[in-house]
C-alpha cells in the first residue's frame, strides 16, 4: 500500500499525487491519500481538492501490505531505489522533481490525470498564452519572475497575438506587462485558465508548478522557461530558491532562456554583496 499525503496548491498537489502514483505503479501497489488531522487539514488549507477536478487514478486492483508504514519525508528527492518495497509506504514530501515522473508521462497524461469535465478550448497555432504567478508570490519578490523575462519571452517566439494569464490581473506590475505588450488579459477560475494554457501551442512559463504542468502536459510545440538558476530573472537578489526541485523538461520544445554569461556574473556579483550585507546588518542589529 502507498499512502501519500498533499500540500498546498493545485501544482504541488499534481506533483504530491503523480508522483505517489508512480511509486504505487512501479512496487505494483494501491495507492491511498493520507489525509492530515482532521480540522487542521481544513484550517491550514491542505485540503486534497484534485478529485473535484479529475477523475484521479489510485491503482483500485494494486496489493495491499498491512502494517506500519515506512515514512518518507524528504522534501523533493527520492528514488526508487531507497523506497523499501516490502512494507507499506508513506510520502510526506513534495516531490516536484521532473526526472522521478518523466518515464511515467504517457500514463500520467492519458489515465491517471483525466478531466471530469473534458477540455475544449481551442486557439489559433500563432496565439501565444503567458503565465504571470502573483498570489502570495507577491510577498516573496525573489519568486517573481522580472518584466525583462517576459520582454526577451515574448522576443524568442514568433506569434500573432498575445494572451496573458495570471492570478492578480489588478495588480501594478501586470499592468505594466499590459500597457507594454499589449494583449489580452484572461483571468477565470484556476482550472478553466489551467485548461485554456494547456491548449495553447506557444506558451511562456513562470516560476510556479501551476504553468509547469500546463506547460509539460499540453499541447504546446514551444515552450520559453528561465534557465536554471538565472539570477538576473529573478525579481530580488536571493539564493536559488528552487535548488532541488526539477521543474526544467529535457524536451525540445522548450526554450531556456539565459542572459549573457557577463550579465549573470554580475548580478551573482551583486547577489553576493546583497547577502555580505545582511549578515553584517544582521550581526549588528543582534
Amino acid at each position: 500500500m502507498v499512502y501519500f499525503k498533499s500540500h498546498l496548491g493545485f501544482g504541488n498537489q499534481l506533483f504530491n499525487y503523480v508522483f505517489a502514483r508512480c511509486v504505487a505503479e512501479h512496487f505494483g501497489y494501491k495507492l491511498q491519500h493520507h489525509s492530515h488531522d482532521g480540522c487542521e487539514e481544513i484550517r491550514s488549507g491542505n485540503q486534497f481538492f484534485l478529485p473535484k477536478y479529475f477523475d484521479l487514478d489510485f491503482n483500485a486492483n494494486g496489493k495491499v501490505i498491512e502494517g506500519e508504514p515506512v515514512s518518507y519525508t524528504t522534501r523533493q528527492m527520492l528514488k526508487m531505489s531507497d523506497i523499501d518495497g516490502s512494507r507499506p509506504i508513506l510520502l510526506e514530501g513534495w516531490y516536484e522533481r521532473y526526472d522521478q515522473i518523466k518515464d511515467f508521462k504517457s500514463l500520467i497524461a492519458t489515465q491517471w490525470l483525466r478531466f471530469k469535465e473534458p477540455n475544449t478550448y481551442q486557439f489559433a497555432p500563432s496565439e501565444l498564452a503567458l503565465h504571470v504567478r502573483l498570489g502570495e508570490k507577491t510577498e516573496l519578490p525573489q519568486r517573481t519572475l522580472t518584466q525583462a523575462y517576459y520582454a526577451d519571452a515574448i522576443h524568442a517566439i514568433e506569434h500573432s497575438r498575445l494572451y496573458w494569464f495570471t492570478d492578480s490581473p489588478d495588480s501594478a506590475f501586470v499592468r505594466k506587462l499590459h500597457e507594454k505588450f499589449g494583449g489580452t488579459i484572461l483571468y477565470n477560475s484556476f482550472i478553466e485558465d489551467f485548461k485554456m494554457m494547456m491548449s495553447f501551442k506557444k506558451l511562456v512559463t513562470s516560476s510556479s508548478t501551476y504553468s509547469f504542468w500546463a506547460a509539460w502536459l499540453g499541447n504546446a510545440d514551444e515552450i520559453v522557461a528561465p534557465k536554471r538558476g538565472q539570477t538576473c530573472y529573478l525579481g530580488r537578489w536571493t539564493k536559488d530558491v528552487y535548488s532541488d526541485c526539477d521543474y526544467w523538461p529535457a524536451e525540445s520544445r522548450y526554450i531556456y532562456l539565459a542572459k549573457p554569461a557577463w550579465m549573470e556574473l554580475c548580478a551573482r556579483t551583486l547577489l553576493f554583496a546583497y547577502r555580505k550585507m545582511m549578515r553584517l546588518r544582521n550581526f549588528k542589529g543582534g
